[in-house]
């Protein structure tokens, strides 16, 4: 939630966008934040799944080969291998996503995610040891900027350092802190 609020802060028409979607939401739903009306909240959705890209909580993911897979006719990865598979790295790949440092909410749109495969997104992993924590992390993600956004504009703290540096940990961290500003609506 921290990195969405950081990019939110920085990407005011983003910020202002979501905040519509959210109020025009709650708006149908009488003020009450349902289940139904957080499924209705796509932008919402799109701006959590960029989040992830640009930011993934764990940048490497270390598995174990399962069996025996000819990569090409130069490289055979043998069962029992431990492998490191680099989230971070397929996530900023400007094959898969031009102009990977942009927070763009829009990739996840359904037109633009047509063709692109599932494992070009791994914050949650994938397959059969995809987190299992993955819907109670996005719906408690939802809340908390819903929450925030209804209420708040958030711009950037002059205490944050700009462009954002990020630190070589095992989870995701920020070099020298990440401050904001919270503005009473």
């Amino acid at each position: 939630m921290t990195f969405a609020l950081v990019e939110l802060a920085q990407n005011q028409d983003i910020q202002d966008r979501l905040r519509a979607e959210i109020l025009e939401v709650l708006e149908k739903h009488d003020g009450k934040l349902t289940y139904e009306a957080l499924k209705e909240m796509e932008y919402l959705e799109q701006t959590i799944l960029e989040t992830l890209r640009k930011y993934p909580p764990i940048p490497i993911l270390p598995r174990i080969c399962t069996r025996t897979y000819e990569v090409d006719s130069n490289l055979t990865i043998k069962k029992g291998t431990a492998v490191q598979i680099p989230v971070q790295a397929v996530q900023h790949d400007p094959e898969i996503y031009p102009d990977p440092l942009k927070f763009d909410p829009d990739r996840f749109n359904k037109e633009n995610s047509v063709g692109r495969s599932n494992f070009a997104f791994l914050s949650f992993g994938e397959g059969p040891r995809l987190c299992i924590g993955i819907r109670f992390g996005k719906v408690q993600s939802k809340c908390g900027l819903i929450t925030i956004l209804k209420n708040y504009r958030i711009t950037l703290n002059e205490k944050t350092q700009t462009p954002i540096k990020l630190v070589p940990y095992f989870i995701t961290g920020v070099q020298g802190g990440l401050w904001l500003n919270l503005e009473k609506l």
